[in-house]
């Protein structure tokens, strides 16, 4: 396929693509660290271990369909390997060393942060993918939709093993600390190998574009992401446009 997908901002195409080296390192960590709260649950909850079974099935099919575009990636960006490999070993090393409940938040912080790129994608990102490759569309947007469908998983989980409500609150900061220095290193990295063969006008056009996309996500949504501090905050409360579910319907 061509990386570039989106016609009318090729920087979101850009933008969009460093979450699927991301992908595939959070979601083999999210599964392994709802496998363990699953056993901490110990048969306990039969509904929640019930989702948290999909949920692992879910993400599961997500890595897997991005490790495989991950390679068209990388043929393009070799050095995206060494990203994907750094990320990946942090979180193993989280995994290992720290608690269930300290992991457990950092999947809430995920999740919750997820939730939100979502509905965006199915409102104000809409006309990105306007013209776009069906194929990537359909990646996208699946991946968008079944985000949101499993919203509530984790959460779930954590409440039901401790209700720390700062413990919450930390997990998603400590998310986004790790997150958004490392996705900028990222795109950083990928948007200089595109520009590289680009003349002085299509690099002032590319810088145009980034900053429009960038704007585009910012403003939707970190505003909202002010709901998650509120001490009870439930992502099951969280509508979607009638896009995400005409996705869900169709896929």
């Amino acid at each position: 396929v061509d990386i570039h997908w989106s016609k009318s901002n090729p920087a979101f195409s850009t933008l969009i693509n460093a979450g699927s080296l991301s992908a595939v390192a959070f979601e083999v960590y999210l599964n392994k660290v709802m496998a363990r709260a699953r056993d901490e649950l110990g048969g306990r909850n039969p509904a929640l271990e019930r989702d948290i079974n999909l949920f692992i099935a879910q993400e599961g099919h997500h890595y897997r369909v991005h490790r495989a575009y991950n390679k068209v990636l990388c043929q393009a960006y070799p050095d995206a390997r060494e990203y994907e490999t750094a990320l990946a070993e942090v979180l193993q090393e989280q995994f290992e060393k720290r608690s269930l409940i300290y992991n457990l938040v950092f999947c809430v912080g995920f999740e919750n942060f997820a939730c939100y790129v979502s509905k965006y994608q199915f409102s104000r990102a809409l006309p990105f993918y306007a013209g776009s490759d069906r194929r990537m569309a359909t990646l996208w947007q699946w991946h968008a939709a079944e985000e949101f469908e499993h919203r509530t998983v984790c959460n779930d989980a954590l409440a039901a093993l401790s209700r720390n409500y700062v413990a919450r609150i930390r997990g998603l900061f400590v998310f986004l600390r790790l997150l958004l220095p490392w996705q900028s290193r990222l795109v950083g990295y990928m948007l200089e190998v595109d520009r590289a063969r680009m003349t002085e006008a299509q690099r002032a056009d590319s810088i145009r574009l980034k900053k429009a996309a960038d704007r585009s996500l910012m403003r939707y949504v970190f505003p909202r992401m002010t709901q998650i501090l509120l001490p009870f905050y439930d992502p099951r409360g969280q509508t979607a446009p009638q896009a995400l579910h005409d996705a869900l319907a169709r896929f």
